[in-house]
């Protein structure tokens, strides 16, 4: 059980630092900070305020449909490691063996049944994972506050050193 929550919390917070990862390959520290900051916005499809399970999956299942290259349903860990956001193409192309060594145990967590591929299945069950461990309240919906003190708490344990994020201060992923 353990072991599960560990794996789930982990995995929640790679996810958030995954735009860090791909940020550190730019020389863009005014995108790397938009893209903290509407974040938010974005999973917030219906512009309440609030972000609800379904909107984190659809949105997050946006990004499987970009990184499955060849549209087969499935994500290979060539797939895997050859996406990086538009904007951002620098890091997909990144040298940096520790972002591929992130990368890839990202890769790895998300095969779930360790097929070798990460499955739609496999990618919406984490973006729901993510999701309840980002409902603080247990409320189904999730706010900016809850979100910047996710990315604050998770910074913190990194032992970053960058001001933590400000209440609706988001990160991107």
């Amino acid at each position: 059980m353990k072991r599960a929550l560990f794996a789930a919390t982990a995995a929640v917070m790679l996810a958030l630092a995954m735009p860090a990862v791909q940020a550190a390959g730019t020389d863009s520290t005014a995108a790397a900070k938009h893209s903290r900051t509407d974040y938010f916005d974005r999973l917030d499809a219906n512009k309440d305020g609030a972000v609800t399970a379904e909107e984190m999956v659809v949105y997050r299942h946006k990004r499987f449909t970009e990184i499955d290259a060849n549209g087969d349903g499935k994500i290979t860990k060539e797939e895997f490691m050859a996406y990086s956001p538009k904007a951002k193409k620098a890091s997909a192309t990144s040298t940096d063996a520790k972002a591929t060594e992130r990368k890839t145990r990202y890769f790895e967590r998300l095969d779930a049944n360790k097929d070798g591929a990460i499955s739609s299945e496999e990618w919406d069950a984490v973006a729901r994972t993510q999701f309840a461990a980002l409902d603080t309240d247990k409320d189904g919906k999730l706010t900016k506050a809850e979100m910047a003190a996710a990315r604050a708490q998770h910074h913190h344990r990194r032992g970053g050193s960058e001001t933590p994020a400000a209440p609706g201060n988001t990160q991107q992923n």
